[in-house]
């Protein structure tokens, strides 16, 4: 939740470090560029700006293991026409979470759950769910894009790394803001 760095930044200094809520040390711990804080961007929120040589990422902890089945939210958007390719998005994995390549409705590990195209810079509140399997399923703003679908790779369907700005630590990079991301090692239900 970038508002947590509200207590730390001011408007416009650089990120060096984004400290993850839980008492889980998932902090990133490792940046390029000079990602910014934003205390409120167009939707009112405090965000993390990538402009499009920018990334956060964690090195000290990896995902892989302790995520069998998850459940991951996601607050981003694209800032700029041109330059849209992953926002949520990893290295040691070809893991990417709601953007790719001028679409906001991707997921994909190791294999395409989803890459529809089209492009806007609005917030959207990405959600996915990975079951075994792996069978996976996604919503863009409450709306399901796709549900318990096929096509995430069977053994590598969980991020190794998590990278915000770009993939595989300075690879197809965006022009981007991140206002929240959450992972949680299970599977979460409606109710």
């Amino acid at each position: 939740d970038a508002s947590t760095l509200a207590a730390t930044h001011n408007d416009g200094e650089t990120v060096n470090v984004w400290p993850d809520s839980s008492p889980n040390g998932y902090d990133t711990d490792n940046k390029r560029g000079n990602p910014s804080f934003v205390l409120n961007a167009t939707h009112g929120q405090p965000a993390v700006n990538f402009d499009g040589d920018d990334g956060l990422w964690i090195d000290s902890k990896r995902f892989d293991g302790d995520t069998l089945r998850y459940t991951i939210f996601s607050v981003p958007r694209y800032t700029d026409d041109t330059n849209q390719e992953r926002v949520i998005s990893g290295y040691g994995r070809n893991w990417l979470f709601g953007f790719h390549g001028g679409s906001i409705q991707s997921f994909h590990s190791d294999g395409w759950l989803i890459n529809k195209p089209g492009a806007d810079k609005e917030w959207h509140v990405h959600t996915g769910l990975v079951k075994d399997g792996p069978i996976g399923s996604m919503w863009m703003d409450g709306v399901p894009v796709v549900i318990d679908g096929p096509g995430l790779h069977p053994t590598n369907y969980r991020p190794v790394n998590i990278q915000l700005g770009g993939y595989n630590r300075g690879q197809e990079m965006s022009k981007a803001e991140v206002s929240e991301l959450l992972l949680f090692g299970r599977n979460l239900s409606e109710a």
